[in-house]
């Protein structure tokens, strides 16, 4: 990066992620050091796989319509030889690993915290390998069933933004409730 303001704003950038991040981990850290101190262990891997449902699913809205039905990148996709089906799978499995990261984030400072003063057998971390694959799936695909729909109203009306706007704030605050 040669240019200095582009360096600048990618480095506040940077600095508002990992101010973030740290504010995540130190929150749902003091969640699970909290659950076990009050002697409810046994709530605090389900509580924070809801969590990360919950957060996959609520950010789910706003970006599942725009990432499938993106018309800027599927006029470029579309020369290619590729079939409809294979640009939306692409683009599904690229949300699903943006997901599986952001699950990532909420999960390993709790289970951290979980497994310093649990100490849970082998099986515990096998279990908690393969079944976090899976924790992002049910939300990314009710969250793009929703976002798709929101899409298809949204894209009927004269102020489509707005109104995808307002209705994606609706679901939020469905869900929410």
């Amino acid at each position: 990066m040669k240019d200095k303001k582009a360096q600048k704003r990618f480095l506040l950038l940077a600095s508002v992620w990992i101010i973030l991040l740290l504010m995540i981990w130190g929150y749902v850290g003091g969640l699970s050091y909290g659950l076990i101190f009050l002697g409810l262990k046994d709530i605090v891997v389900p509580y924070l796989v809801l969590i990360a449902s919950i957060l996959v699913l609520v950010f789910g809205f706003f970006k599942a319509g725009a990432t499938i039905f993106s018309k800027k990148s599927y006029e470029i996709l579309s020369s290619l030889p590729l079939h409809t089906s294979s640009v939306v799978i692409s683009r599904f499995l690229g949300m699903y690993v943006t997901d599986l990261i952001f699950t990532y984030v909420i999960l390993l400072p709790g289970i951290g915290v979980y497994s310093f003063f649990v100490r849970p057998d082998i099986v515990f971390y096998l279990t908690l390998m393969i079944g976090s694959l899976f924790i992002p799936m049910l939300p990314l695909v009710l969250a793009t069933i929703i976002g798709t729909v929101i899409n298809a109203i949204s894209s009927h009306m004269k102020n489509a933004s707005m109104a995808q706007t307002i209705l994606s704030v609706v679901f939020v605050l469905a869900v929410l409730s």
